[in-house]
């Protein structure tokens, strides 16, 4: 297996051949941090950093409050727990 970290691919055998997986690349290689810890629920009314604002919207679902509980499973995952521990 091969992993290119900077240009964002992993080449991984398989078979007779490789297998290339490409990651998405940012338009500009200008590296920017931003750190988002809570966003209220008037979100819309606040300037928001532009590349924050977009990701907020392509997943919008993502971001949205939980309607619910999420739907039943084929089977549950459980972590046992041990007494007193």
């Amino acid at each position: 297996m091969q992993v290119h970290w900077a240009q964002k691919w992993l080449m991984i055998p398989y078979n007779n051949s490789v297998i290339r997986l490409q990651g998405e690349l940012p338009i500009d290689y200008e590296v920017t941090m931003v750190e988002l810890s809570a966003i209220s629920q008037d979100s819309d009314q606040l300037e928001l950093y532009p590349p924050i604002h977009d990701l907020l919207d392509t997943y919008s679902s993502v971001f949205s409050e939980p309607q619910g509980l999420p739907p039943s499973r084929a089977c549950d995952h459980a972590i046992p727990l041990i007494q007193g521990a």
